[in-house]
């Protein structure tokens, strides 16, 4: 992948959040934003630091898939969600 590629995947994923964002207003629901937290846990990142796997996925622990959460952004995000749930 090339720059301009990572570059484009990272502007569909703010659309995507932003997406999200807008439905759950529309739907009156609360929207839980994990992405703008996991900011420095990109693709990019050394195994152990990212969140979410590219096309190679590398897990030091649990299940990795391609352009998904590993277990550390699972994590990250249970939390987020469990925060605004106050538990």
């Amino acid at each position: 992948m090339t720059d301009p590629d990572l570059g484009w995947i990272g502007e569909k994923l703010i659309e995507l959040n932003d997406m999200v964002r807008r439905a759950a207003a529309a739907g009156g629901v609360e929207f839980v934003d994990t992405y703008s937290s996991s900011v420095g846990h990109d693709v990019c990142q050394a195994p152990g630091v990212r969140w979410v796997e590219g096309t190679s996925p590398f897990a030091p622990q649990g299940v990795a898939i391609p352009f998904h959460p590993n277990q550390f952004g699972a994590d990250h995000q249970a939390l987020v969600v469990k925060q605004a749930l106050g538990i």
